[in-house]
């Protein structure tokens, strides 16, 4: 039980990044369907829509399981954002924006035609 003055309810913030982890953990684990509909919900959020680190995160890890979900063509355009984004923030993310731009590479090399 909370204390008097204390709220049982979570911060706004506290929510966000619990949200986020689970999505995220949902992604690192492989469970792609539920990744995408966690990013997605994520991405409805004011904080997720004003850009920034958060919002090419979302892209990224949301594309690369619309990719292990052979859903290719709704993960181009979140790659493409995830990664331009990420690639502007400091380790681990350029790791990430890096895993992106593969993912982007090898999407195009599907599609050449001989």
């Amino acid at each position: 039980m909370p204390s008097p003055g204390t709220s049982s309810t979570p911060a706004p913030a506290s929510s966000l990044q619990a949200a986020f982890d689970t999505a995220t953990r949902a992604w690192e684990e492989g469970r792609c369907a539920e990744a995408v509909a966690g990013f997605d919900a994520l991405a409805t959020l004011p904080a997720a829509r004003k850009g920034g680190l958060l919002r090419g995160a979302i892209a990224a890890r949301r594309a690369q399981c619309l990719l292990r979900l052979d859903r290719a063509d709704e993960a181009e355009p979140g790659l493409r954002a995830g990664a331009d984004e990420l690639a502007r923030h400091p380790a681990p993310f350029t790791d990430e924006a890096r895993d992106a731009y593969f993912a982007l590479a090898k999407l195009e090399m599907r599609r050449f035609a001989y």
